[in-house]
């Protein structure tokens, strides 16, 4: 344990669990709605694409990023700044369909920074398992980061086919307002 943290309170583990699988669930909007989002802003499929790219390369970008930050002491604050910014842009991406009644480009180009904002989670399962890895004990890390895999694993897969049944019954706004919640 490093001097930094506090012993682990009982629920430390599951709002890891929770913070991974959360993620897992966000980090999966993009793919299924790329089609939808195409169709409700009036733009091309490619364009749409857009809405998963931006969202992947700011990921790749935050990650390390993030990583480097989140040093320490400073875990907890940057964990807690890249949820705010996910759910930011969350919100963001929810809003950006009712755009399109003034621009079509306007709403594509809201919705791609909601969805750069996003991408802000594909770091928060890295720093979930560095923060269990520092405050756990050595016996009870390797079933913990089992968990947190399959957390985001379980997150991902939940959230393929909830965000199509959602998207399909309620819109690409109602798909981002359910990975808000």
């Amino acid at each position: 344990m490093t001097a930094e943290w506090d012993p682990p309170t009982p629920l430390f583990v599951p709002t890891l669990i929770l913070l991974t699988t959360a993620t897992g669930v966000v980090s999966s909007l993009g793919a299924p709605l790329v089609p939808t989002i195409a169709a409700e802003l009036g733009v091309s499929l490619g364009a749409a694409q857009w809405t998963l790219t931006a969202s992947l390369l700011a990921g790749a970008v935050a990650t390390p990023l993030m990583g480097r930050f989140a040093v320490g002491a400073r875990r907890r604050p940057v964990v807690l700044a890249g949820l705010m910014l996910v759910v930011a842009g969350t919100v963001l991406a929810a809003a950006a369909p009712a755009m399109a009644r003034w621009s079509d480009d306007l709403s594509l180009g809201v919705l791609i920074a909601g969805r750069v904002a996003q991408g802000m989670a594909l770091g928060l399962a890295p720093l979930a398992m560095a923060a269990a890895r520092d405050v756990l004990p050595a016996h009870r890390i390797g079933p913990v980061m089992a968990a947190l895999s399959v957390g985001t694993v379980a997150g991902a897969g939940l959230g393929y086919p909830l965000t199509a049944l959602v998207a399909q019954l309620g819109g690409v706004s109602a798909a981002f307002w359910f990975g808000t919640v």
